[in-house]
């Protein structure tokens, strides 16, 4: 791992990982990258894709996730489902999963990649543990260093087949962590509670504001 990447205009590459690359990972994808242009950070700093392992190729987004993303500013055109491949991990820094399965199944079929892997709720924790001001590989060092093994108990149900009230829960738990992520990922902080609805955070100065309160999920074996 290259200490120097904090300082290169290399952007990282974060890579979302769920089960059929339908519901959660394209939904934190989009909505990720939409919180980096409210940054002015979008492909400079950080870029985002989205796999599914086993992933089931070729599928649009789920309409109930969809239409949530487009309630929160994201765009969900153009998305077309795919499977996760050694090459995207190798390509990748930091690999985003949604349940502790998704992370079993990458170590057993591409071993070797383990060091990339943190679940959601897994990398907000070591967020909140990591002090400020590193950024690139210096800031994922210390991220790994920082990071609590990984469980079950932080899973993020999948909403797939579900409804609508299932799909805004998720959402939410994804957009409470990604105000902790992305803000971390480009050297900002994310500031103290307010936000503008739930699960829709304002951009105010520097950072984004809205409380992350941890939520688990169940795990489950469904699609999304």
């Amino acid at each position: 791992m290259t200490a120097t990447r904090g300082t290169s205009p290399t952007p990282l590459r974060l890579l979302f990982v769920c089960t059929a690359n339908i519901s959660r990972s394209p939904y934190a994808e989009r909505r990720a990258a939409h919180l980096l242009r409210e940054l002015g950070a979008a492909g400079e700093s950080v870029t985002v894709e989205s796999a599914g392992i086993p992933g089931y190729p070729g599928r649009d987004m789920d309409a109930p996730m969809a239409a949530q993303l487009r309630l929160r500013g994201g765009d969900p055109t153009g998305h077309v489902s795919r499977s996760l491949t050694s090459e995207m991990l190798a390509l990748a820094d930091v690999v985003v999963t949604f349940e502790f399965a998704q992370r079993m199944r990458i170590l057993e079929s591409h071993p070797g990649w383990g060091h990339k892997l943190f679940g959601l709720h897994q990398l907000v924790d070591a967020v909140d543990r990591t002090p400020g001001g590193a950024t690139g590989y210096r800031l994922i060092h210390e991220l790994q260093l920082a990071a609590a093994p990984d469980s079950m108990t932080w899973d993020v149900a999948d909403p797939h087949g579900r409804g609508a009230a299932v799909a805004r829960r998720a959402a939410d738990e994804i957009d409470r962590a990604l105000v902790r992520i992305v803000p971390a990922l480009v050297g900002l902080e994310a500031e103290a509670i307010e936000a503008s609805a739930p699960g829709q955070p304002r951009l105010l100065g520097r950072g984004l504001r809205l409380g992350f309160g941890r939520k688990p999920g169940r795990s489950s074996p469904r699609s999304g």
